[in-house]
Parts: structure tokens; sequence; C-alpha cells
């Protein structure tokens, strides 16, 4: 299956990333090529995260790349990354993606 960025998803690294340079912090790209090499498994095995709690209703899942959760979607021919969001804050009612 292809892996596929949504728009959302890349907004939410670049954020990640500005929030973690503006924290000066060391490990900005250790931290940001984790979250993406964390989804490669999705190639293969697209099911392996669990359903998002937060969201019955909706076809979406999980991964867990802490201190991120990162939500996705498997389509027909491709898995969508629909979100990167940190584990300590609550995701909205109504999915944003």
């Amino acid at each position: 299956m292809n892996i596929v960025w949504s728009e959302p998803a890349k907004y939410d690294l670049s954020a990640i990333r500005d929030y973690l340079t503006a924290q000066k912090s060391l490990y900005i790209d250790d931290l940001l090529e984790r979250i993406v090499a964390r989804t490669a498994i999705l190639e293969t095995n697209p099911y392996v995260g669990s359903p998002v709690p937060e969201f019955p209703t909706y076809p979406y899942r999980e991964l867990i790349e802490l201190p991120y959760r990162i939500l996705y979607e498997v389509r027909t021919n491709e898995v969508v990354i629909l979100a990167v969001h940190h584990v300590r804050r609550r995701l909205p009612s109504t999915p944003r993606f």
C-alpha cells in the first residue's frame, strides 16, 4: 500500500518542528524521523494500529510514537496519514481531517 500524508498531517509535522525549534530541543530531527519511520509498517500491515477510541464511528486507526499519536485511515489502495497529535492533547470532538 502507498502511504500518503494529508495536508493537515504535513502541517502537524511542521508545527511540531516549529515548536521544538522554539524550545531549542536537541532531538527535533530524531523525533520527526521516528514519526515518519513508524508509518512504514503500514505499507505491509495497514491494520496494525488500534481504532481511535474518540471516533468509534469513523474508520480511523492510530499508531503511537511517543509522545505522539499518528492517526490514519486505510483506503482501497493507500493509507492516508490524517494527523500527528500529542498524546496529552485532546482530539477535537469532530475530526478535522
